[in-house]
């Protein structure tokens, strides 16, 4: 049957590299199986595997998971080992062959197709075995003489035996003895020693022998190069490295497919990757590529979402990129979504998913920025600001910085260049900041408003700040979805862009290029004012709310009235002395510190213990201590007078930064600090300021918005 499971790849130290005497035992292998299960032989041959262990494929005995090594019997004559997904198998250094696990397909070699082995059997009598390879419910041996053997499932004929029959026991494939080297998973490929290349079996796309598009059930020659000399395989990929350190792949699919790891045009043949850098190793995972340059360098690429890559980010990354710089290597192994490599020194470190504790250290936690981290470089920040995938800061004095996806020009540096490091947004001095969708906007230090990014509707686009009208009298102002809203000097209120639900708060619902004056029916003096995705929330100098706009999920909090110009919200009977209205909720403080919410709530969002929509105020709690709040996207943040920092509502990317990915559907503290003066909630990250200035982020990091690159290697724990 096809897998799709990626490749394991065994590796080595070279007899060249000076392992150093510590108290700590080193590595000297690593192979991250195409499963959850990740397994390493010590610099003294003792065996170690953790990760998931369903099947027993550890091989300690049991079935349970494992986030730390644990050691796979009392021997110390491993020499190879090769985890997949539901079982492993290794060789001795006395040329025995021993599997365990999972056997519905008779890939442990023992002559049954049934149970699970927690702890290696051996396979067979025979002493010359040299190394083994496995992929999904197949096995693969080389032995002394150069011969092949395979057994397990051969659904997709990735046996080589010219059939598509089951083996139970291990069968040669050919009569050739010059086989050097074996890696398979759906397809299978293998080295002779004349540095031929041959593959076979789920021949997706015509990547098995290069040339057709049938499946391939005994091997079949790639090309007609004879300089190959190291090969690993994968589902639907393939990549390898010839004599003169040149890096090839190839792939059934467009190179920019979501599952492909190749960066290369997709074919029946080879194509290079990486052209003028010298390689010396190559390994697939499940959609993303790392390999080895000649001078210790690791470069990975491909699908990130859980940090595989290892450049500090969750972002895909479509062509090779140096990770992890500070260290030299020697080995690197990809399985699954994560990533394993050695240091010269010996030093093991993993980084992706560790759901069942595939990282080995000891936790099962990802590495993601689920915990605010500091942003640096350090500076006094006076200002956050975080949008729906960028962020932008305002330092004491007064320069503007923003960071992250630059798309549609957010970042108004003048290009669409996304990530880091932050870019300074003009040389000018500025007052504030907001950044909306894929806008942002801002009012100067001689107060005039500048925005760039995204149109409003039928306004400009522009990738630098473009200046809105010729006003020099505007304080403050709110950028959301697809319209904005800006106070002046004297109160009044203006608001420009999209307005279909009357957001705008004038009389039509025409879109406006041009800020224009909002509420002319009411004879009030403004204070504040927060836009959302179709509803604009502003409170005056009398304590009263007022909300207009879109009330689909009741987030002007008027009960649905359906009135365009409903009276003012008075939570509790009480002033508001600050508010914060984003996409569709609404939240304010009122003046006994209480805190009040309504709108959406379908991610607990309101702090009520629930998710039904909220079209009334409802308090949050019972504390009277809140001083600042802000609601993001699906989450809501608050900081109280004891400077603790509190957050509630989705947190799908960590952006509520408890440490978890949980939704919490009242709030829950933000580590137990008790500095924190200001937080702004994007879509799915937070940012927040410090008493002492500094900046910190949490959350989604995919368009590096976070202002940090998310820390994702692991050092794997030396002992049990």
């Amino acid at each position: 049957m096809p897998m799709t499971s990626p490749p394991i790849v065994t590796l080595w130290l070279t007899a060249a590299i000076a392992v150093p005497q510590t108290a700590e035992p080193t590595w000297s292998a690593v192979v991250a199986g195409a499963g959850d299960t990740t397994c390493g032989i010590r610099s003294d041959r003792s065996l170690w595997c953790w990760g998931f262990n369903g099947d027993g494929q550890i091989g300690d005995g049991t079935t349970e998971t494992r986030t730390r090594p644990a050691r796979v019997g009392a021997a110390t004559t491993w020499s190879v080992v090769a985890p997949t997904d539901g079982h492993t198998c290794g060789v001795r250094t006395d040329g025995s062959l021993w599997c365990w696990g999972r056997n519905g397909d008779g890939q442990l070699g023992t002559g049954e197709d049934d149970g699970t082995r927690t702890s290696p059997v051996r396979v067979g009598t025979a002493t010359d075995w040299t190394s083994v390879a496995t992929g999904g419910g197949a096995t693969c041996g080389l032995r002394t003489d150069g011969s092949l053997w395979c057994w397990g499932d051969n659904g997709g004929g990735q046996l080589g035996d010219g059939t598509t029959d089951d083996r139970r026991t291990p069968v040669r494939i050919g009569a050739d003895t010059d086989w050097a080297d074996i890696d398979m998973n759906g397809t299978t490929c293998g080295l002779r020693t004349t540095g031929a290349l041959w593959c076979w079996g789920s021949d997706h796309g015509g990547i098995a022998g290069g040339q057709a598009e049938t499946a391939q059930t005994a091997p079949a020659r790639v090309g007609t190069s004879s300089s190959w000399t190291s090969v690993t395989a994968g589902y639907s990929d393939i990549c390898a490295v010839d004599s003169r350190h040149d890096l090839w792949c190839w792939s059934s699919g467009p190179a920019d497919r979501p599952d492909t790891p190749v960066p290369a045009p997709a074919g029946f043949g080879p194509q290079r990757v990486g052209a003028g850098l010298s390689w010396s190793d190559v390994t697939l995972g499940r959609g993303h590529t790392c390999a080895l340059r000649t001078n210790g360098e690791l470069w990975c690429w491909g699908d990130n979402d859980a940090g595989e890559v290892g450049d500090g980010t969750t972002a895909r990354v479509v062509q090779p990129a140096h990770v992890n710089a500070d260290l030299s290597w020697s080995a690197v192994t990809a399985g699954g979504d994560r990533t394993c490599a050695l240091t010269t020194a010996g030093a093991l470190w993993c980084w992706g998913a560790n759901g069942y504790g595939q990282l080995g250290d000891g936790t099962t936690s990802p590495p993601a920025g689920n915990e605010p981290l500091s942003v640096q470089p350090a500076a006094r920040w006076r200002q956050v600001t975080a949008g729906l995938g960028h962020t932008c800061a305002l330092t004491t004095a007064g320069t503007l910085w923003c960071w992250g996806d630059n798309d549609a020009g957010q970042l108004g540096d003048g290009t669409n260049d996304t990530g880091l490091p932050p870019r300074r947004v003009s040389d000018a001095p500025w007052k504030s900041v907001s950044a909306g969708w894929t806008s942002t906007c801002g009012v100067d230090g001689a107060g005039a408003l500048w925005c760039w990014g995204a149109e409003f509707g039928g306004g400009n686009r522009s990738d630098e700040p473009l200046r809105i009208g010729t006003g020099t009298t505007w304080t403050g102002v709110s950028t959301g979805t697809s319209h904005a809203c800006v106070l002046r000097h004297d109160g009044s209120l203006w608001c420009w862009g999209s307005n279909v639900a009357g957001q705008l708060g004038t009389a039509d619902e025409d879109l406006v290029t041009a800020p224009v004056r909002a509420r002319t029916d009411l004879t009030t003096t403004w204070t504040s004012v927060s836009v959302g995705t179709a509803h604009t929330c502003a409170s005056d100098v009398h304590g009263e709310l007022w909300c207009w706009g879109a009330d689909d999920k009741g987030q002007r909090g008027d009960e649905k009235t359906g009135d365009p110009w409903s009276p003012p919200i008075r939570p509790g009977g009480r002033t508001v002395t600050t508010a914060s209205a984003a996409y569709d909720d609404s939240c304010a403080i009122t003046a006994d510190k209480s805190l009040w919410c309504w709108g959406d709530n379908s991610n607990g969002q309101v702090g009520a213990g629930r998710t039904d929509a909220r079209p009334l105020p409802g308090r949050v709690g019972e504390s009277s201590g809140w001083t600042t709040v802000t609601v993001g996207r699906g989450h809501t943040c608050g900081v109280r007078a004891d400077r603790s920092l509190w957050c509630w509502g989705s947190n799908s990317a960590g952006q509520l930064g408890d440490g978890t990915f949980t939704d919490r559907h009242r709030p829950v503290r933000v580590g137990d600090g008790t500095a924190w003066q200001s937080v702004s909630a994007g879509e799915s990250h937070t940012c927040a300021l410090r008493t002492d200035r500094s900046l910190w982020c949490w959350g989604d990091n995919r368009q590096t918005q976070l202002g940090v690159l998310t820390p994702v290697r692991r050092p794997v724990a030396t002992t049990a």
